[in-house]
């Protein structure tokens, strides 16, 4: 069906509680924070944060990126993905002979890497489906009990056993993301219909909250206040 049946029921209010979880019927998932800040010393920051979540084959994968952008001019990165992704996506692509990108793709994961420069964990992330308490490598996305969402990026160089360029390490942040409006649907009632049912994707944003917290550069920690542009988390697929 085009509707599944864990999105949120119609024309009620959403329930973030229920819905800022994953949903089984999603082949692919996420949620994304973005902040323009301004640092006491008046220095512009933005910050986005995202995690993507997609079933392929009889695996769930995850991918996560960090992002700093200084003064509009200075940009910082982080990607990141699991250990198990590379081999997955290798065992479920088959590219015809005149795919020539999707091939040098599958050489690439064939080696069990990931294409720089994304990094790959050591470890597989923490995407529990009854509680946003993800934690997937530097990256931390949790749900306070007020309802406000804490989204940390570790300034930590990568663990001992990832693979992949250093270049998203030295900087970081830790932010309390404030909800100051209800969450809003997208789309028709919050969908947004794809080429057939398995398409057919559920949104919602929260496009209006407070911001609070630090952001590190190679220099020490800045204190930070200001307003996000847009938070959400989305939902579609199966």
């Amino acid at each position: 069906p085009l509707y599944k049946p864990d999105w949120p029921v119609k024309h009620r209010p959403l329930d973030l509680d229920v819905h800022d979880l994953p949903h089984e019927s999603s082949l692919i998932e996420w949620w994304y924070f973005h902040a323009h800040l301004k640092a006491a010393d008046g220095t512009p920051f933005c910050v986005f944060a995202a995690l993507f979540q997609l079933k392929i084959g009889d695996e769930t994968l995850s991918h996560v990126h960090a992002s700093v952008l200084l003064d509009g001019k200075r940009h910082a990165y982080y990607s990141c993905g699991e250990p198990h992704a590379a081999a997955a996506v290798a065992g479920a692509r088959d590219p015809r002979a005149d795919e020539y990108f999707e091939r040098a793709l599958m050489e690439v994961m064939a080696k069990r890497k990931l294409p720089l420069p994304d990094q790959t964990s050591a470890e597989r992330f923490t995407v529990p489906a009854d509680a946003m308490a993800f934690d997937c490598s530097r990256l931390g996305m949790h749900k306070t009990p007020s309802g406000a969402y804490r989204v940390t990026l570790s300034a930590d160089a990568p663990p001992a056993g990832a693979h992949g360029p250093a270049a998203g390490s030295g900087f970081g942040f830790d932010l309390l993301f404030t909800p100051t409006k209800p969450a809003v649907r997208n789309g028709i009632d919050g969908v947004s219909p794809g080429v057939g049912s398995d398409d057919a994707m559920f949104y919602y944003s929260i496009t209006r909250m407070d911001v609070s917290g630090t952001v590190t550069r190679a220099a020490p920690a800045a204190g930070a206040a200001g307003a996000s542009s847009s938070s959400a988390a989305g939902s579609g697929g199966p």
